[in-house]
């Protein structure tokens, strides 16, 4: 049985060795056959110390990949802020851009809406001269008159050449 005073005084000695063999002991440390107890210190002592190194290795790999993944994330939140400034911009720009083309919008309606009362007002224009030409071109003592006769009377006799 392992007492834990004995695997105290095995871990000094043992910490003063400079040198150990698969066992975990020094080629050099001549150990009693007889002596289990010893022995199986040593060899859980060993034991123990790889196990320890090996947690400390596995400890040290994930501070390292703690550090990658902190790195990471600190150019991950970089990154993400940069793209909501660049949202922002850009929804800047949309609402301005928006406001430009309700503008123009408007001003398109007011134009169409003068180009119409431009267009009336020329078929109005248009219309009067048309009605000022016919009249000028028949005038209404004409009309009752035979155009067909010399003179435009209605009663050939009357001519007088």
């Amino acid at each position: 049985m392992i007492k834990f005073g004995d695997c105290q005084e095995n871990d000094a000695k043992l910490r003063q060795k400079d040198g150990a063999s698969s066992n975990g002991l020094h080629e050099s440390e001549v150990l009693p056959v007889n002596d289990g107890e010893a022995v199986a210190t040593a060899i859980a002592f060993k034991q123990l110390e790889n196990g320890k190194k090996g947690l400390e290795a596995s400890n040290q790999k994930m501070a390292n990949e703690l550090a990658i993944e902190k790195i990471e994330k600190a150019q991950l939140e970089k990154d993400l802020k940069e793209s909501k400034d660049k949202i922002e911009e850009l929804l800047l720009e949309l609402r301005t851009i928006e406001e430009k083309a309700k503008d123009l919008g408007e001003q398109l309606k007011k134009e169409q809406n003068a180009y119409r009362g431009i267009e009336r007002d020329k078929r109005t224009i248009e219309n009067k001269l048309k009605e000022s030409s016919d009249q000028v071109s028949y005038p209404s003592h004409f009309q009752h008159m035979d155009l067909s006769t010399p003179n435009g009377a209605k009663n050939p006799s009357r001519n007088v050449l």
